[in-house]
């Protein structure tokens, strides 16, 4: 009896080495998922009650494990947020983006993991309510590495996580009959493997020599093999009959099981789905940190800015190539996991437009709109998203050089945009492009045609609004002049070059008016400055204040409109006016016309030297 009892005390102690995980896990308190979700049922209302009551929690789950006390350090609320910002930077950032994301995690870390998966969940969307990212930023990675973001066929049938599923979950009974259809196709796939090839070896031994050569011998040893040739023809002819019944039931199994996939498939979008909101709530999170560090790194200079731990590792993940990527990789992951989500992929492709990332920006705009094709009863693109996918579609193919498709699109955005200023914008950049690029000069006829009679009735009365709807008049006649010059329409033509003019003589008139004002407030302001040396009295400061402020004012307003002027081909445009007045023998208009050119300085002496050849030319 002694001897026995040693003998299983043995056993155990070797039990015990041999498997050290198991005898760990033991102590493990595991909380039913239920139980989690009732308590984090009021994170609206009490953010605070509800992290104090998963923290406890989480700090009874570690400190079950005597090892593990040092994690229930972690769940410190409120005094530790120093190192939770340094475990931003230095783990969550580089190991977590970088290896969890990257490399999905395909089988859990212990057996509990769905619940420690769900206490990091809650307990990091009450710390977001708290306004405690960095905190949240931790436990969101942790609930993350803990659940498994993709489902597989592993994970499907694992008895710990449907232990802990929902009791009465459909799920639950489609495990275990994909875990039964799938044992049941294993088994008559290697029985049917065995059966081809016990056939096969039948079929070598009944052509081997020894049975087929003429016998020598005598009788007896010829009736011996015969009689072997016919028992492997009795056991070809039953192996035959096994296979063809182990086949109908292989078919039957592969039936079976692939109804059961059908069911797991659906499951696994539902999971994948999951994990996908979890990591777009993580995205938010990570896209809040990304701009604090962003408006640190502002306020601090680079030599301050190296001095913490903090600064240091922010120096290190940030700092080398000035590239906040967290967000955009967050945001992958989901697409991933959810390819059929447009909204998620609409974002990413707004993330990558704004980091000027073409390539990517392009190919999430694309599968955005492919997934909006397929109806998903809630994730719709709204109509303006898809306005702007094809607009912005358009911008990224032309930066690309890709002019056609740039076209394609701007054309679909512009038959869905209504009128509104968005409309004469993209009016605007499809006849450049057809202009500059495809050389479809009817439908960029079209466009500017369309484009100058949306701005005609505008007036605006901001100085910069008026400077720029003259200059888009004027440079909107000179595209249509060159359109119609090319199709040899010299009605159009003149009718295109009296617009220009005419926006052009809008400008000078604007300046002139601009300048004679100006000038107005300055002699005033000369004559208040006067009265203030005679009398220092509050009236005429004030009133010489003003002045000086409305003059100030003035001469910024002289300055946007004049800069607006000199960045228009003025010269070339009137050269090419009275080269056309010329042509159609209309000699005092060519003259006129280099006489305005003469005026305001636009090519001066050009002008002077062409009217002194065509009065020479003749008018002698």
């Amino acid at each position: 009896m002694a001897a026995l009892t040693v003998f299983a005390g043995n056993l155990r102690a070797k039990e015990i080495r041999e498997n050290p995980v198991q005898k760990k896990l033991e102590r493990y308190l595991p909380y039913s998922i239920d139980e989690i979700e009732a308590s984090a049922a009021s994170i609206n209302f009490n953010p605070r009650l509800v992290a104090e009551e998963l923290g406890q929690k989480l700090d009874q789950f570690y400190l079950s494990d005597p090892s593990e006390k040092k994690i229930a350090n972690r769940q410190d609320n409120d005094s530790n947020a120093a190192w939770y910002r340094k475990e931003w930077n230095v783990n969550l950032q580089r190991l977590f983006m970088r290896d969890l994301l990257a490399r999905t995690q395909k089988s859990f870390i212990i057996k509990e993991a769905p619940n420690l998966a769900v206490l990091h969940y809650n307990f990091a969307l009450a710390q977001m309510k708290l306004k405690k990212p960095y905190h949240a930023a931790f436990h969101f990675a942790q609930s993350l590495r803990y659940r498994s973001l993709r489902l597989d066929d592993e994970i499907y049938v694992d008895r710990d996580r449907l232990q802990l599923t929902k009791a009465g979950a459909a799920e639950i009974a489609d495990a275990d009959a994909y875990r039964e259809a799938k044992k049941q196709l294993d088994e008559k796939t290697r029985e049917k493997r065995r059966l081809e090839e016990e056939l096969v070896l039948l079929d070598d031994r009944s052509r081997s020599p020894e049975l087929n050569a003429p016998s020598t011998t005598g009788n007896s040893v010829e009736a011996q093999r015969q009689k072997q040739q016919q028992l492997i023809a009795d056991q070809r002819e039953k192996s035959r009959q096994a296979l063809q019944r182990v086949r109908d039931e292989f078919e039957k199994a592969k039936q079976a099981f692939d109804n059961a996939k059908i069911k797991y498939t659906e499951h696994e979008k539902t999971y994948n789905r999951k994990s996908s909101d979890m990591l777009i709530e993580m995205a938010a999170l990570v896209r809040q940190i990304e701009d604090t560090i962003k408006e640190r790194s502002k306020v601090l200079n680079k030599k301050a800015l190296y001095k913490t731990n903090f600064n240091q590792t922010l120096q290190h993940d940030y700092s080398q190539n000035r590239q906040f990527t967290a967000f955009a990789n967050v945001l992958e992951a989901a697409t991933r996991l959810d390819p059929e989500n447009p909204a998620i992929n609409f974002q990413l492709a707004e993330e990558y437009r704004t980091s000027q990332d073409v390539s990517r920006s392009i190919d999430s705009y694309e599968r955005a709109l492919t997934a909006n094709e397929k109806p998903r009863p809630g994730f719709e693109l709204k109509d303006e998203q898809i306005r702007k996918a094809h607009a912005s579609l358009g911008a990224l193919y032309y930066a690309k050089s890709r002019y056609v498709d740039a076209a394609f699109f701007y054309e679909k955005a512009h038959a869905e945009t209504p009128n509104s200023p968005e409309k004469q914008n993209l009016s605007w950049q499809l006849g450049k492009l057809h202009v500059e690029k495809t050389g479809n000069y009817e439908r960029a006829a079209a466009l500017f045609e369309e484009y100058l009679r949306s701005i005609a009735t505008l007036n605006p009365s901001d100085v910069s609004d008026r400077t720029q709807w003259i200059k888009e008049r004027f440079t909107a006649n000179k595209y249509l002049m060159h359109i119609y010059g090319k199709k040899s329409d010299k009605t159009q033509v003149m009718r295109t070059m009296q617009g220009a003019a005419a926006a052009h003589q809008d400008l000078e008139t604007l300046i002139t008016e601009l300048r004679q004002r100006n000038n107005k407030t300055y002699n005033d302001m000369q004559v208040a400055k006067k009265a203030l040396f005679d009398d220092v009295r509050s009236r005429e400061l004030n009133n010489y204040l003003k002045l000086e402020s409305d003059f100030e004012k003035q001469k910024r307003e002289l300055a946007i409109i004049e800069a607006g002027r000199n960045s228009l081909p003025l010269a070339q445009f009137y050269s090419q006016y009275a080269g056309f007045l010329e042509s159609e023998n209309d000699i005092q208009g060519a003259l006129a016309v280099y006489g305005t050119a003469e005026k305001h300085g636009l090519g001066a002496d050009h002008a002077r030297r062409e009217q002194g050849r065509l009065r020479a030319q003749y008018l002698q």
